[in-house]
């Protein structure tokens, strides 16, 4: 993909007696490129999502055992 790259600064300097001052205009085209490096979870990651379906069956059997009872 290809862009416009605009860069404008101003600058002013004084001392002595004398004053002056810049401005500076930049433009010209570039080409922007993305690197995607996708994320790989840890295995301590998978170790806890394991442990939390485990909990939630857990609990789901339990609130189910509690409906037939009552």
């Amino acid at each position: 993909m290809n862009t416009l790259i605009t860069a404008q600064a101003t600058s002013t300097t004084s001392g002595d007696g004398i004053d002056s001052q810049f401005a500076t205009t930049a433009d010209g085209y570039g080409t922007v490129t993305y690197a995607y490096t996708p994320a790989v979870p840890e295995p301590e990651t998978y170790g806890m999502l394991l442990l939390g379906m485990g909990v939630m069956g857990v609990l789901a059997k339990r609130r189910q055992a509690r409906t037939r009872q009552a």
